[in-house]
C-alpha cells in the first residue's frame, strides 16, 4: 500500500516541536521527535489495526487514529491501495478542527 503525508501533518509536527523546545524537557522533545518515523512505520504496517476516529465516522471506517504519546492523535484515511496521513492533533483538540479533515480521495 503507497503511503501519502499530507503538508499539513508535517507543519503540525514543526509547530508541535516548536512548542515542545520552549515548554518540555529536551528528553521529551526529542522522544517525540524520534517516535513519529515508528508511528508511522506501524500505521503502514497494520492500518486497520488502529480505531476509527469518531469525528470522521464512515460506514466503511476510512479515517482512523494512532494515539500517540498519550495526548497526540496521528489521523489517517485508509484507502485500497492508499493511506493517507492527515495530520496530529492534540487529543483535547475542538471536534470540528477533526471534522475538517475530511478529505474527497476515494
Amino acid at each position: 500500500m503507497k503511503m501519502l503525508i499530507k503538508e499539513r501533518f508535517w507543519l503540525s509536527i514543526r509547530d508541535i516541536l516548536i512548542f515542545l523546545q520552549e515548554e518540555a524537557p529536551e528528553k521529551f522533545t526529542e522522544d517525540f521527535k524520534k517516535g513519529i518515523k515508528e508511528a508511522l512505520d506501524k500505521i503502514e504496517q497494520n492500518p486497520y489495526h488502529y480505531s476509527i476516529e469518531p469525528q470522521l465516522a464512515t460506514k466503511t471506517g476510512l479515517y482512523r487514529f494512532l494515539k500517540y504519546k498519550k495526548d497526540w492523535k496521528i489521523i489517517f484515511k485508509v484507502l485500497e491501495n492508499l493511506l493517507i496521513i492527515l495530520d496530529i492533533v492534540h487529543v483535547k483538540q475542538d471536534p470540528k478542527t477533526i471534522k475538517k479533515l475530511r478529505t474527497k480521495e476515494k
